[in-house]
């Protein structure tokens, strides 16, 4: 029988460590009681980790995406947009949050979280990558937190972008409709780190 030489065992761990220590799907589970605009919420706290408590009300900003504004100077239909898209799936549901574990909360003093939506009890779809997915928001990696964004799109979608950009005489026109629209300058730095 052969055994890991421990070189190669005390790198694995290494590499794992991140992957371990960093945060939970079900940190906070909670019902979206307001919706403030596409990428804001308050939640009624059901249970969570030691930093929030069951019963409190807590406004989240979700982790590294951006919806057009939706009031001010800056206000578009596009902001309504997206926080009637918001209010349609999360308004009255119950979600569970992946508290961000690096700095917990924004200037403004918003929890930064990624948001589950409840599925039979369990966390399923990311409702982060499904604004992004709807036109909705684009990518702003904050580096500030725990979280990448790029961790939220799989192989396929990475693929037949790849295609998309291969397949036309001009890679930077599709860079700017495919990407640069939809997912930010981060889509450019995601496809090529790939």
């Amino acid at each position: 029988m052969r055994r890991c030489p421990a070189p190669f065992a005390l790198l694995a761990l290494v590499l794992l460590l991140p992957a371990m220590a960093s945060g939970s799907q079900d940190e906070v589970y909670g019902r979206v009681s307001h919706v403030v605009d596409g990428d804001t919420v308050d939640l009624v706290v059901d249970h969570g980790d030691d930093r929030v408590s069951a019963g409190e009300t807590i406004r989240i900003r979700l982790a590294d995406i951006d919806c057009p504004e939706t009031r001010g100077a800056r206000a578009c239909p596009e902001g309504k947009a997206a926080t009637e898209y918001a209010r349609a799936w999360l308004l009255g549901q119950y979600v569970f949050l992946d508290l961000d574990d690096k700095t917990g909360k924004d200037p403004y003093g918003r929890w930064v979280a990624v948001c589950y939506l409840s599925d039979q009890g369990r966390p399923g779809r990311n409702f982060n990558k499904m604004l992004v997915d709807s036109d909705n928001a684009v990518i702003e990696d904050f580096k500030n937190n725990e979280f990448d964004p790029g961790s939220w799109w799989n192989q396929e979608w990475i693929a037949s972008t790849t295609l998309r950009l291969f397949r036309t005489s001009s890679t930077v026109s599709v860079f700017s409709s495919a990407l640069g629209e939809k997912y930010g300058l981060y889509g450019l730095f995601f496809l090529l780190s790939v």
